[in-house]
């Protein structure tokens, strides 16, 4: 998995490497490597590396997240409400091809969406879920010390990327952000 951005200069629990596609206020599709040598396959099963559902949900939230957070501009951020249902159809192992995830809105407001998505591996489903996710004003999470590491993990993730629908590129917004 991906090194992750952290205030404190440890990096953790961000499992989305990069941003395939990604269609304002639409969808994206993700990528979210994975690799035996990741921790959680030494005790998740050792003998029968998985990932864990509750992983695989987080990587969900996670692109739905940056969906929601690019297509208000980073004004917004966006947290998980509930997961109205989740299905885990194969096991996705670390060996395997490398994971995809898609999200697509199904309902879009400013203050909470609702994003339908699937987690693919060798092109075969591996689970789905519909969340329902929340925003609030991104100053309240992040201050101004903080968001430097937030916009380079945005650029990171965007570097490459399909981009439609946008006014202007979000990968200049975060130019901005780093210049003032």
């Amino acid at each position: 998995m991906p090194p992750t951005f952290n205030p404190g200069g440890h990096l953790y629990f961000v499992f989305v490497d990069r941003v395939r596609s990604l269609r304002r206020k639409t969808s994206i599709e993700v990528t979210v490597p994975l690799s035996p040598s990741d921790p959680i396959f030494s005790v998740h099963f050792p003998a029968n590396p998985m990932l864990p559902a509750s992983l695989l949900l987080e990587a969900f939230a996670q692109a739905a997240t940056i969906l929601i957070e690019t297509s208000s501009d980073f004004r917004l951020k966006a947290f998980p409400a509930f997961v109205r249902s989740a299905k885990f159809h194969r096991v996705i192992r670390p060996t395997g091809p490398p994971l995809s995830i898609r999200m697509d809105a199904e309902q879009w407001e400013e203050d909470a969406s609702i994003l339908k998505g699937a987690a693919l591996q060798g092109g075969m489903v591996c689970g789905s879920c519909v969340l329902g996710m929340a925003t609030s004003p991104l100053s309240g999470f992040f201050g101004p010390s903080h968001r430097e590491g937030l916009y380079s993990l945005y650029r990171h993730w965007l570097e490459g990327a399909e981009i439609e629908g946008f006014a202007e590129d979000p990968r200049s917004r975060l130019g901005e952000a780093r210049a003032s």
